[in-house]
């Protein structure tokens, strides 16, 4: 029998820790995945690329397809009528119109379209070309109607404007919109404008107006139709009045007091029966009143304060 023990090594239970240890590397990183992220990347890329040239290209031929429809003849303004235009020549209406109607919308769409042509655009254009125009409406018969209808109203003479030898017609409004005579059909103004800026298109007194209308019509009321309205400047304008005086006052100061202090004065015993050598009478100092004969200046005032 020997005399030293034997030792016995069990190699299988070492080598399984070993062999699980690899797997689990093996699952960890696996050796083939990662060159498959690129390529999907750019077939994707591309696929997005591909319908965004579909939809470019889907979008022009239909952009197209309606730039042509827009030019179809069944489509198309074929006739513009006018109504209401008495002064302003028709054909010059028409043919602006005319010219705008020839444009087109971005250089592809047909402004001759009967869907497409700018309404309010040529409204706009022909108030500002046609200064006597007070109001212009376009409109068609129908949803399929061919023919433009432009209705216009012109505006009505209210008085005269003159300066420069020449004069302009006036609305009740202000507004000076066409060349005139020296006929008088109205009141009669001068000054009160742009010096620089011809007189058609400017509004004579804006934001003046009205009341400075309001008190012409309280003198001829009172009496006292004017003839001839002049702005001497931004506070102070005279009135020549039918006797053939001119009264003076203030913009402030042309209320009905004025005019009560106008036919006090004219009845006081310094003025009453002189009125045909009268020259002027100033009304801008409230109860006292400058008055000016021919040849000489004096003021008369009531002694109560109350002309």
């Amino acid at each position: 029998m020997s005399s030293y023990t034997r030792n016995v090594l069990d190699i299988r239970k070492s080598a399984k820790p070993a062999l699980s240890r690899v797997r689990a590397q093996t699952r960890m990183a696996p050796l083939f995945s990662a060159p498959k992220q690129p390529r999907l990347k750019a077939r994707r890329r591309k696929q997005r690329l591909i319908a965004l040239l579909v939809v470019v290209l889907v979008l022009s031929l239909l952009v197209l397809g309606l730039a042509y429809a827009s030019r179809a003849e069944r489509f198309q303004v074929s006739d513009i009528s006018i109504a209401g235009a008495e002064r302003t020549p028709e054909s010059d209406i028409r043919s602006l119109t005319d010219t705008i109607l020839s444009e087109e919308w971005f250089s592809l769409f047909s402004k001759r379209n009967i869907f497409l042509y700018p309404q309010e655009h040529i409204e706009a254009i022909l108030y500002q070309q046609f200064p006597r125009v007070e109001f212009v409406q376009i409109s068609r018969t129908s949803l399929m109607a061919q023919a433009l209808n432009i209705t216009v109203r012109e505006r009505e003479s209210f008085a005269l404007w003159c300066g420069r030898g020449s004069c302009f017609f006036m609305d009740d409004e202000g507004f000076i919109f066409a060349e005139g005579n020296d006929v008088l059909s109205g009141y009669l103004f001068r000054g009160g404008l742009f010096p620089d800026t011809p007189p058609i298109g400017q509004r004579f007194l804006q934001g003046r107006f009205d009341p400075m209308r309001t008190f012409l019509e309280i003198l001829t009321a009172e009496g006292f139709p004017p003839r001839e309205i002049t702005i001497e400047n931004d506070k102070d304008f005279s009135v020549t009045l039918e006797p053939g005086f001119t009264a003076v006052f203030s913009f402030e100061g042309a209320d009905t007091a004025a005019v009560r202090n106008l036919k006090n004065a004219l009845q006081s015993e310094a003025l009453e029966g002189r009125q045909g050598e009268l020259v002027s009478l100033d009304l801008r100092f409230g109860n006292k009143v400058y008055y000016t004969f021919e040849n000489q200046s004096e003021s008369v005032q009531n002694e109560s304060g109350d002309l």
